[in-house]
């Protein structure tokens, strides 16, 4: 992200303080850090170490702004409001929102690869939030890239939109999303089905 949308989540986050003294926005730039660095860790496939220096630099960059202006504010005492925030549109493209961090752990599936169809692979797209643009995803365990065994279920964004879909973070559910899995199992099925029937007449043809 750029510098601007970092400033943007932090601008809205210290609205949302209880209190928005100097040591209250430490704690939460200390929390953003973190946050960040767990993502871009938990990323798929592996972020390159310079693109995670120049997304830390970007979050500093945007935290020294944001106690810049909280310092120029006439007669602060340290309980300044925040420069006026960006749309939501711009606001959004931020990893996770609160709640979707909140509902989540930092688990990472580990590789997400097949070799002839055979590996795990990321099947549906269920419960979108409006927040942040995140859904629901069941990491499947498939043999011929048919979904055979539900491992878990993420909430799971795409890293580079307008890129790849290759790249993107993900935040483990604690259950399984059943619904999603059932809908995958019965689409799956009723793929593998039509296949079949396909060689079938294929084969009795050449026959």
């Amino acid at each position: 992200m750029e510098q601007s949308d970092y400033h943007s989540l932090l601008s809205r986050a210290i609205l949302k303080i209880d209190g928005n003294t100097p040591q209250a926005r430490s704690e939460l730039y200390d929390r953003a850090r973190q946050v960040l660095r767990n993502q871009l860790e938990a990323s798929q496939p592996r972020v390159p170490e310079a693109a995670v220096r120049k997304e830390l630099q970007q979050l500093e960059g945007a935290i020294q702004q944001l106690e810049t202006q909280q310092k120029a504010q006439p007669g602060s005492t340290g309980r300044g409001q925040p420069a006026p925030q960006q749309s939501r549109s711009v606001a959004s493209r931020g990893i996770f929102c609160v709640h979707c961090s909140a509902e989540t752990t930092d688990e990472t599936p580990g590789d997400v690869s097949t070799i002839n169809g055979i590996g795990r692979q990321f099947y549906g797209s269920a419960a979108p939030c409006p927040e942040c643009a995140s859904v629901v995803r069941t990491l499947w365990w498939t043999v011929a890239h048919v979904p055979l065994v539900p491992l878990a279920s993420y909430r799971y964004k795409t890293a580079e939109e307008r890129v790849t879909r290759a790249r993107f973070w993900c935040r483990k559910l604690p259950s399984r999303h059943w619904q999603q899995i059932w809908k995958t199992w019965a689409i799956g099925l009723s793929a593998a089905i039509a296949v079949g029937i396909g060689f079938y007449i294929y084969h009795s043809y050449k026959s």
